[in-house]
């Protein structure tokens, strides 16, 4: 095996070579630090309330029962 990094971007987002893209989620509410289960680091939360604005979010980080999702956009 080969330990040279390879694509279009060899620095692939969620790590090097990664295999699967990040989760995306679609939600017409804000993320909580309660939003934990069943999401990985890195999941992508889009949230829009049907108006014209849309946020971004990205879950950075799962500390003891606790998640931190940090705006994006």
């Amino acid at each position: 095996m080969s330990s040279k990094l390879n694509g279009l971007n060899p620095l692939s987002y969620m790590g090097v070579q990664a295999t699967n893209p990040s989760q995306t989620y679609h939600s017409t509410r804000q993320p909580t630090a309660n939003d934990l289960v069943n999401f990985n680091k890195g999941t992508i939360w889009i949230f829009n309330d049907g108006t014209a604005t849309t946020e971004v979010y990205m879950l950075t980080d799962i500390s003891g029962h606790a998640a931190t999702w940090l705006q994006l956009g």
